[in-house]
């Protein structure tokens, strides 16, 4: 549907709107095109796994035409070009409302301009939209699931969803409450961003508990192995695996402890039925870890605890200043560890490190700038005895601990 034909179903209200507001069950697709944003912003060059994911993801959308409507956009690259171009104009010169506003309908669901909002939502900038009467799109994750996307390609659109959109919420449905499933999905209603169901081993149960209430004091300690853990788990798993996770969009944390009420209400479990992040960087921690096959297989199998001293604090991701747990990390199959850590630094989505950086960490490591490789600077710094393998590595870096590096003062065989 062409820009102009659009503007003529205009209501006439024309408003700026904060870029959270545009999210949407419909437009789940706004998640590869975040992907692929993020790539390119970050300089990943090709082969790049959000370019392949939004180039998919396009295809489905145009039904293999890779053409839109009142756009000069045809072919693969027209679209990739353009995409790029278009966040360097608005990054350079921000978003002239000249050349068009963004469409809207009156749910505030996208109807066009998905490549422009999804620029301004990952610029944390304003929308300035056009409200017309139309009816929602349907670019749902269970449409693009129907239509071929597969879960490791809708797991990337939902984690970089809940990287941009700071009202993101994940309820975590147990087992106790799967046969009120139904009911639970009415009471969610279009809220519900994505839904994905995991299994978990006995490890990875009480790892999912330890991950949602880290700061708890009837969790226990890392020395009694968090056994207050088990009070929880029983009631929740009642010896069953699947848990269902649900990201929905909230308004504020009233409107998300609302909807959990009335879930307890319909399931008659109480506290055991379900829990719901409070805020978003419990959303996006979580979904680093849920979202990741590393991740999920790290929480199903490992029991070595860690316990993190003295870390820094990074609020908005969700790392608390004071004493964290995180579940066990093995860096070798054969060789079980404990570590005791200090002197963490650690970098959130930062591809590349600085000799100053370096330094800093104590490591005086030299000839070393942003151009260095990943590759090369992993190698460099596991010759500096950092325990830093490749399964580790990308764990921690989903979960915002890109790279680590400390000092291990005991093993444990």
């Amino acid at each position: 549907m062409s820009e102009q034909h659009l503007i003529n179903r205009s209501t006439g209200k024309i408003n700026d709107i904060p870029f959270n507001e545009i999210l949407s069950c419909s437009r789940f697709d706004i998640g590869f095109k975040l992907a692929y944003l993020r790539d390119f912003t970050n300089g990943i060059v090709e082969p790049s796994n959000a370019k392949e994911q939004y180039i998919e993801h396009i295809r489905i959308l145009t039904s293999g035409e890779f053409e839109e409507l009142g756009s000069n956009k045809s072919g693969v690259e027209s679209y990739c070009n353009s995409f790029e171009s278009l966040y360097n104009s608005i990054n350079e010169n921000c978003f002239d409302k000249n050349k068009g506003l963004v469409p809207i309908n009156q749910s505030n669901s996208l109807i066009n301009g998905a490549h422009r909002a999804t620029i301004l939502s990952y610029l944390g900038a304003n929308i300035p939209v056009r409200v017309i009467e139309h009816e929602s799109l349907d670019y749902s994750f269970s449409h693009l699931s129907e239509m071929g996307m597969n879960q490791k390609q809708l797991d990337l659109a939902a984690f970089n969803l809940v990287e941009t959109f700071n009202n993101i919420y994940i309820a975590c449905v147990w087992p106790s409450s799967i046969n009120k499933v139904s009911a639970i999905e009415s009471i969610l209603d279009d809220k519900i961003i994505y839904r994905k169901e995991l299994k978990f081993t006995d490890i990875g149960k009480k790892n999912l508990m330890l991950h949602l209430y880290p700061k708890e004091n009837w969790i226990g300690s890392v020395e009694d192995g968090y056994k207050g853990l088990y009070n929880k788990i029983f009631p929740c798993f009642e010896n069953k695996s699947s848990v269902v996770f649900y990201f929905i969009k909230g308004e504020s944390l009233n409107s998300i402890l609302k909807i959990k009420e009335a879930i307890r209400a319909v399931v008659k479990k109480g506290k055991h039925a379900l829990h719901i992040t409070d805020n978003a960087s419990e959303s996006k921690l979580l979904a680093r870890t849920i979202l990741s096959k590393d991740g999920l297989e790290m929480m199903n199998k490992n029991s070595n605890w860690i316990e993190i001293s003295n870390l820094e604090a990074i609020e908005d991701k969700g790392i608390y200043s004071n004493t964290c747990v995180l579940f066990g990390v093995k860096y070798d199959e054969l060789l079980k560890i404990k570590y005791n850590i200090s002197d963490l630094r650690y970098f959130h989505n930062y591809p590349f490190l600085s000799s100053e950086v370096l330094n800093r960490a104590g490591l005086g490591l030299k000839n070393l700038d942003k151009a260095t490789s990943k590759e090369k600077l992993a190698n460099i710094l596991l010759k500096n005895k950092a325990v830093l393998k490749w399964k580790s590595r990308d764990f921690f870096k989903k979960i915002g601990l890109f790279y680590i590096i400390y000092n291990l003062y005991k093993r444990v065989k």
